[in-house]
């Protein structure tokens, strides 16, 4: 399959298809919220009503672990918003990609990168869609296997809702079908969400590799008009590398005003959720914890990642700008390149809500405070 086609597919089908799941298909002219999209945000805040009611009136250890969805229901309500409200501009990045992926088939060497771009993609999505099922699997499992063994019955989830009696069969049942489906929601959007951010900060990188290719080309046809370089190849060279280059910017700044707010929550309330949940492994051994731990642990991990290959892009870029030669052009064609070379100096990265860069660093600095305060619990519950 073409890197085009396989782009096509991931994004207007498999990306449209969890868009569909949660009622916001911004693929349509007309977008509007569906019945679903309503009844998915109604789930959140329902899901964050219950976990007030559970943190006042249960005992600790329910508190504790309730704490940890609480937070989850966090990300899913602020992502559910800023992509309902920048979804226009979500759509304009896809088939600016995929505009991208078209207009370079031609190109060997383009091709071949984003062939692998497209792969990475695909190998992406489907180990992360397939380990956030399982997690949600094993979760709506759990209480089933430790009724079988030890004859305890549990909720799917240590939330709860007032008025409705969790040790009645009606009652349990109604709650687990709540639960269910907040689960669904919680793969849904994770995968949305995160997948849409994936597949655009990939596409930073493969524009920077492509102006690079664009740019050796430019020199090489320079370097065989050093006597005359004012010519209108090279002039209409020199205006597609300007061109490329607005592109990278408006993208790159565009992908930053859409997730800023996005990164902000995500890695706030991920951070907060590895110091419950390392406590309630060590403390209460909930077995659940190990995977929403993992889950947790992968959102900081990919952010963060993700953000340091924005970085690079970036970096690439600058050195791709400045490697331009300059010699043999025009007073006027300089002073563009020079242009340039001034706003490519000022990138547009991801951060932690404009407070701090997010990169592998944050990512380090993160998991020693998240070990250091979940220590300190810990320690005050022993003593």
């Amino acid at each position: 399959m073409e890197p085009d086609d396989l782009f096509y597919t991931c994004v207007y089908c498999w990306f449209r298809k969890l868009a569909k799941l949660g009622g916001l298909d911004i693929f349509v002219d007309d977008f509007k919220v569906s019945l679903l999209g309503y009844s998915l945000i109604s789930s959140l805040y329902a899901l964050f009503l219950s976990c007030v009611w559970t943190i006042y009136a249960y005992p600790f250890d329910e508190k504790l672990i309730c704490s940890t969805f609480l937070a989850f229901g966090c990300q899913g309500v602020v992502k559910f918003h800023v992509f309902l409200k920048n979804h226009k501009e979500v759509k304009a990045m896809c088939d600016f990609n995929l505009k991208v992926y078209r207009s370079n088939k031609e190109s060997s060497h383009n091709k071949t990168l984003l062939t692998t771009a497209v792969n990475i993609i695909v190998f992406i999505f489907k180990g992360g869609i397939s380990f956030l099922i399982a997690t949600a699997i094993l979760t709506v499992l759990k209480p089933s296997i430790t009724y079988l063994l030890i004859g305890i019955v549990e909720p799917v989830i240590p939330t709860y809702i007032p008025m409705l009696n969790e040790n009645e069969f009606s009652g349990y049942v109604a709650l687990a079908a709540f639960h269910t489906y907040l689960l669904f929601v919680f793969v849904i959007g994770t995968a949305a969400i995160d997948f849409g951010l994936m597949v655009f900060v990939l596409q930073s990188y493969t524009l920077s590799a492509i102006f690079r290719n664009a740019v050796d080309n430019f020199n090489s046809l320079v370097g065989k008009n050093e006597q005359d370089a004012n010519t209108i190849e090279v002039r209409a060279s020199l205006r597609n590398l300007i061109l490329m280059h607005m592109d990278f910017v408006n993208f790159t700044k565009t992908l930053k005003l859409t997730y800023h707010e996005i990164c902000l929550v995500e890695i706030t309330m991920a951070n907060a959720i590895m110091i419950v949940l390392l406590y309630v492994i060590l403390i209460l051994d909930w077995f659940p914890a190990y995977f929403f731990m993992a889950t947790a642990f992968f959102q900081v991990f990919e952010y963060s990642l993700l953000g340091t290959i924005i970085e690079i892009a970036n970096d690439k870029m600058y050195k791709a700008v400045c490697d331009i030669t300059l010699v043999y052009l025009p007073v006027a064609e300089q002073r563009k390149v020079n242009f340039m070379i001034l706003k490519v100096q000022k990138p547009h990265l991801l951060t932690i809500g404009g407070f701090e860069s997010l990169n592998v660093e944050t990512f380090v600095a993160a998991l020693k405070r998240t070990y250091s305060v979940g220590m300190i619990l810990i320690n005050s519950k022993v003593q």
